[in-house]
């Protein structure tokens, strides 16, 4: 039976990932103890989505267009070595935006296609390619480090039953200059004071996600909902 988690005034969302979670069995609707490690895995998660502001939206809603720039997005930011530039122009191939849609949502983009907002992010689409002139994102522009931060902190995990999970967490956006990419995944606990001055809670995340079995025996988790709640003030 598919699982369904408690609404709460949360938007909905979903997505994909390798932990090695469950910790210890627990009954359903109880909380999950998690230690340091899982803590920062699942933070490394979440955060795939906070980096690139990924709207919340109801299960089996999500489009091809957010799945599109999600994986635009996600792949320039953390695979920019399969972005090839001729002519002044960025080409990244189709196939990487569908495997960060399967990998970490568990779906398959329909039809690819070019962005029809005309903002920030827009882009074209031509055989098998995503080009932007001059940089993918122009607020970045081409720097890789040169935007604001969001990152997420997971503050709770609570067994669902039926393989699925309840994952609590919140947002926080860092300015990039003295950042390390990997100490702001550790938990907040093992922060140093001067980290802690440097970033700024701006919102929560609440998301449902769903134990798999990976090929290779590793667990797998695909995110089937996904709300943002913002702080105000």
């Amino acid at each position: 039976m598919a699982c369904w988690r408690r609404m709460t005034g949360f938007g909905v969302l979903v997505v994909l990932l390798a932990l090695s979670l469950p910790p210890a069995a627990v009954s359903a609707g109880q909380a999950v103890a998690l230690d340091d490690g899982q803590k920062e895995r699942l933070n490394i998660f979440l955060s795939n989505f906070s980096e690139v502001m990924l709207q919340p939206f109801a299960r089996g809603t999500i489009g091809d267009a957010q799945l599109i720039r999600f994986g635009i997005i996600h792949t320039w930011a953390n695979n920019p070595r399969l972005i090839t530039r001729v002519g002044g122009v960025e080409y990244m191939p189709a196939a990487a935006v569908s495997e960060a849609a399967e990998n970490y949502f568990g779906l398959t983009i329909g039809r690819h296609q070019s962005s029809a907002d005309g903002g920030d992010y827009a882009f074209d689409y031509r055989d098998g390619f995503y080009s932007r002139s001059p940089s993918f994102f122009p607020p970045f522009a081409g720097k890789r480090f040169a935007a604001i931060i969001h990152f997420t902190q997971i503050t709770g995990l609570v067994d669902e039953g039926d393989g699925c999970y309840s994952a609590f967490g919140d947002i926080y956006m860092k300015e990039p200059q003295s950042v390390d990419f990997h100490s702001i995944y550790r938990p907040l606990a093992s922060w140093d004071k001067r980290m802690l001055a440097e970033i700024r809670k701006v919102g929560q995340v609440q998301a449902t996600i769903r134990q798999m079995a990976g090929d290779d025996g590793t667990v797998r988790y695909i995110l089937l909902d996904y709300g943002l709640s913002t702080n105000r003030g």
